[in-house]
């Protein structure tokens, strides 16, 4: 390697540290100050001077963090389980198919994709109101997954022409039927493309601000962000706290990403790339 080559590879990688940092600065400005005292996180550049767990403590004495975390999870689950079911096995029935109808359904999907949530509000919000499910957690979970299903048949879609027909065909020659064939052959080949829809679907789920604002009312229903917003209201000037608590509902998801990064990169390269 040549002293340029050297040179741009040390800028390179030192560009690439430098972005890093900047992504991580949040996550580290929030977790440190969670630590603070109110009077300390009065100078937002100042370090703790000493860890202060009392912050934990008004989380888990003065807030519904356990009940928040029971009902984001209930609504992460289900909605997680429900769209690798029914995107998979629509993307692998259209990757499969060789009529014309097939590309009609996908581009069908495909233009999900261009319609805006917030475009939506109003017409869904009379919908919801007219069948009287206002406040009911059942949406959380229905209106996630319409949103996410156009992003998931993609990704699914171009995996699924990735893997041989050869293996369905032999299945279907030892007399397996549709959904034996899927579940036990097809279906543990697309883990990569699983892992990349598990991945970013549940960063969105977890997250969702917006519907449950919209659709729920109840306390006993809040999730996460909800509750978030709501601690927040009541501690108008303990931040400290609410740093607490908003690092505590953020670390599920960054051990769910380091574990699973590797399988995500894969995963939308691969539908990326196939599709």
């Amino acid at each position: 390697m040549t002293a340029t080559s050297k040179r741009w590879r040390w800028l390179a990688e030192t560009a690439l540290g430098a972005a890093a940092l900047l992504m991580l600065l949040p996550l580290l400005y929030m977790t440190v100050s969670s630590f603070k005292t109110m009077k300390e996180n009065a100078k937002p550049l100042s370090l703790p001077g000493s860890l202060n767990w009392d912050n934990y403590g008004t989380v888990f004495t003065e807030s519904n963090v356990f009940r928040m975390f029971g009902n984001s999870l209930f609504v992460t689950t289900v909605s997680m389980i429900l769209i690798v079911i029914v995107g998979s096995m629509a993307g692998y029935v259209i990757g499969r198919s060789r009529k014309r109808w097939a590309n009609g359904v996908y581009l069908f999907f495909l233009s999900g994709m261009m319609i805006p949530f917030i475009g939506s509000i109003v017409p869904m919000y009379q919908m919801v109101k007219s069948l009287h499910m206002i406040d009911n957690l059942l949406l959380l979970i229905l209106i996630p997954i319409g949103g996410a299903m156009p992003m998931v048949i993609l990704i699914y879609t171009g995996f699924v022409k990735s893997v041989p027909r050869e293996l369905e065909e032999s299945a279907h020659i030892d007399g397996s039927g549709f959904l034996r064939t899927y579940f036990h052959i097809v279906f543990p080949l697309l883990l990569p493309a699983t892992s990349a829809v598990v991945i970013t679907n549940i960063i969105a789920l977890w997250n969702d601000f917006m519907t449950p604002l919209l659709f729920i009312s109840s306390e006993s229903k809040h999730t996460i962000a909800l509750g978030i917003y709501a601690f927040m209201s009541e501690k108008t000037k303990d931040w400290g706290a609410v740093y607490a608590l908003t690092t505590v509902t953020v670390m599920p998801l960054v051990l769910v990403f380091l574990f699973g990064q590797k399988q995500f990169y894969k995963g939308i390269t691969s539908g990326a790339v196939k599709g």
